[in-house]
């Protein structure tokens, strides 16, 4: 299936308080790159996020 371009619409997504969740991100390219926000901030890559009080600290 083909990629769309450019940026994608934002979503939301509700989980289970104790549950895991694992976001993931299919590139076009070799030279494209994710960028991960919450409440639009940018999160790191490699950045270990944890869910308490709903919210991401």
């Amino acid at each position: 299936l083909p990629l769309p371009a450019g940026p994608l619409t934002p979503k939301n997504v509700t989980v289970v308080a104790g549950t895991d969740l694992v976001l993931t991100c299919r590139l076009g390219s070799n030279l494209a790159r994710a960028l991960w926000t919450f409440e639009g901030r940018a999160l790191a890559a490699e950045q270990v996020l944890v869910l308490g009080e709903a919210r991401l600290r």
